[in-house]
């Protein structure tokens, strides 16, 4: 039995749990007696919802590299009380690329498609639904990086057809707007053959020092 505390009069009462009740299935009795002692009741059964739904993106998993720039995300939800409110459903997506998301859903999937080509970038999906209870879910949110094109490369230094009269340095510039430059990918040449000397890479640039001097030339 669960505690409660009534306040009434002689023709309704109002009552409220005293100590918390399980999620599940419960029934509610209530009984009054007249003067003479002859009692009256009144059953109801109903089920207690008290947990938010619950969102499973798993279609691809957060954290996933999409090679597509036509991406489809698909997650479902998780729910074993009253059910979930399809009325209720938001998805909105943030990130270093915006584009708006055609989503079909009923009370168990979700499938969001990309209305139109995406640029590479990263991106985060966040969604929040209510059960029929009216328990809403805080924002869930799964990231993801799309990469559907490789880095483009930049030789700023030296420029392309100029003439040098020493070669200090070189200098190029990454553009990798997807899952990132692999650090171990890079590869410097000269006329063919390993670049001689040292190359330091920077977040989106790599500058290389010859060993030794590399005299005149065009």
């Amino acid at each position: 039995p669960i505690e409660a505390s009534c306040e009434g009069n002689d023709s309704e009462a109002t009552c409220w749990p005293v100590t918390p009740f399980a999620e599940g299935g419960h029934q509610l009795r209530v009984a009054v007696r007249d003067t003479l002692g002859n009692e009256g009741f009144a059953l109801v059964d109903f089920t207690a919802d008290l947990s938010p739904v619950g969102i499973d993106f798993y279609d691809p998993a957060p954290g996933a590299i999409l090679t597509s720039n036509l991406p489809t995300i698909r997650f479902r939800f998780v729910e074993t009380g009253s059910g979930v409110d399809p009325a209720t459903v938001t998805v909105r997506v943030e990130g270093s690329v915006s584009f708006g998301l055609d989503c079909e859903y009923d009370i168990f999937e979700v499938e969001c498609n990309a209305g139109e080509p995406v640029d590479d970038g990263r991106i985060s999906l966040f969604v929040t639904v209510a059960d029929l209870a009216g328990n809403e879910t805080f924002e869930e949110r799964a990231d993801f990086v799309i990469d559907t094109r490789p880095p483009e490369v930049e030789i700023e230094t030296p420029a392309d057809g100029s003439t040098v009269f020493r070669l200090e340095s070189i200098r190029a510039l990454f553009d990798e707007r997807g899952s990132g430059v692999d650090p171990a990918s890079i590869v410097t040449s000269f006329d063919g053959g390993a670049w001689p000397g040292q190359c330091d890479l920077g977040s989106a640039e790599v500058t290389c020092i010859p060993s030794g001097s590399i005299e005149p030339g065009a």
